[in-house]
C-alpha cells in the first residue's frame, strides 16, 4: 500500500498545498514554488484529515472574510479537462460558500449553494454538476471534482456523489486562484480546508478517488511514537535513536525546533520516507543507508541516525525522533 502523498503524486498534480505552516501569511506549493497568501488572519496549524505525516489545515471564518489567493499561473489553470481535490470540514450551512474559484465568465468553481449542495460550476453556468445536500459540520470530507469537457463528476469520500449536470465550458483566465471565497468577495467558506490539489488535464476515476480516500489514515506511513527530548546544539550533530521492535517496514522522522511545542516557525522536519540522504541505520554489523520506501527491520535494537548537515544556531533546540509502521 502506498501513502497518500505517494499516491497523489502518481496523478501528476501541478499545484498542491497542505496548509501546514504554523504561522505567517503564506502557504507553500508542494509541487513547485507557486506559494499563496492568506488574508484577514485565518487560523493556521489546525489538525487536518491526513494523519501521521505533519499535514495540517487552515480554518476560515466567513464572518471575518478570511481567504487565500494563489497568483495566476499555468499550474493553476485548469482548462476544461481537470480534476481538483479539496478536503473540507464545514462550520456552518445554508449559505453560498466557495471552496475554490479561478476567475469569472467560464471560471472553474467548487462551491456550496444555499441548500448545501456541493456544486462544480463554470461561472456562466450555475450547475454543471451538483451533489445531494452535505450538512455535516463535525467531520472531514474529501471532494474530488472532475471535468472532462461535457462529462463531469463529483466524488465525496471516495464514493460517487453525482455524475452529469447542465454542461458548460471552463476556460483558462488570467485571474488569481481564490481559496475559500469567490472572485468578488461575497461567498466566503466557513470551516476548515486542507490538501488542495490541482490536476489540469487529469480525469480521475471513481476507483482512483476511492483509493486516495482510503490512504487518509496512512499519510506519511507511520503512527509516530517516541516522545520529545531536549538537547543543546550549536554544531552539526548526529542524532540517533532506537527503532521499535518490528519485522515490518518503518519510516523515521526527525523534527527540530527552538520550542518544545514544535510550532514556532523554526520547525525543521527530516522524514526518511521522502528524504533518504543522511539517513542510515545499524544492521548489527555496519551502518547502511535507509532505502527510500522505509527500513525493513528484522529485530529490535537497530539504531537509526540522521546527520544534520547545515549548522544550527547556538540556541537550545528540542528534538523529536519518531518511528512507525507503513500500512
Amino acid at each position: 500500500m502506498s501513502t497518500y502523498r505517494e499516491l497523489l503524486l502518481t496523478h501528476s498534480p501541478t499545484w498542491w498545498s497542505r496548509f501546514s505552516e504554523p504561522s505567517g501569511t503564506s502557504f507553500a506549493d508542494e509541487i513547485g514554488s507557486l506559494d499563496g497568501t492568506w488574508f484577514n488572519t485565518p487560523t493556521l496549524n489546525v489538525t487536518g484529515p491526513i494523519t501521521g505525516d505533519g499535514g495540517k489545515a487552515v480554518t476560515l471564518t466567513a464572518a471575518s472574510t478570511e481567504y487565500g489567493t494563489v497568483p495566476d499561473n499555468a499550474a493553476v489553470d485548469l482548462g476544461d479537462v481537470f480534476s481538483v481535490i479539496v478536503w473540507f470540514k464545514r462550520a456552518s450551512i445554508g449559505t453560498y460558500q466557495d471552496l475554490f474559484r479561478k476567475g469569472a465568465g467560464g471560471a472553474a468553481i467548487l462551491y456550496f449553494n444555499n441548500i448545501d449542495q456541493l456544486v462544480l460550476g463554470a461561472a456562466a453556468v450555475a450547475d454543471i454538476c451538483n451533489t445531494a445536500a452535505i450538512t455535516d459540520t463535525s467531520s472531514w470530507h474529501m471532494a474530488v471534482a472532475v471535468k472532462n469537457g461535457a462529462s463531469d463528476a463529483i466524488y465525496i469520500d471516495g464514493a460517487s456523489a453525482r455524475t452529469g449536470g447542465a454542461g458548460g465550458t471552463c476556460a483558462n483566465n488570467s485571474t488569481d486562484l481564490n481559496i475559500g471565497r469567490d472572485d468578488t468577495g461575497t461567498e466566503y467558506f466557513d470551516g476548515s480546508i486542507a490538501e488542495v490539489a490541482m490536476l489540469p488535464g487529469v480525469v480521475l476515476s471513481g476507483a482512483q478517488a476511492a483509493a486516495l480516500y482510503a490512504e487518509r489514515a496512512t499519510a506519511g506511513g507511520p503512527v509516530w511514537t517516541t516522545p520529545a527530548d531536549t538537547v543543546s546544539m550549536s554544531t552539526t550533530p548526529d542524532l540517533k535513536f532506537t527503532s521499535p521492535s518490528s519485522a515490518v517496514k518503518q519510516h523515521f522522522q526527525l523534527q527540530l525546533d527552538t520550542v518544545n511545542t514544535f510550532n514556532s516557525g523554526n520547525l525543521r522536519t527530516y522524514d526518511s520516507s521522502t528524504v533518504q540522504t543522511n539517513w542510515t541505520y545499524y544492521n548489527g554489523a555496519s551502518w547502511v543507508a535507509i532505502p527510500s520506501d522505509g527500513l525493513p527491520i528484522a529485530y529490535a535494537g537497530n539504531e537509526v541516525d540522521y546527520t544534520v548537515t547545515s549548522a544550527l544556531s547556538g540556541a537550545t533546540w528540542y528534538r523529536r525522533v519518531r518511528a512507525g509502521t507503513l500500512a
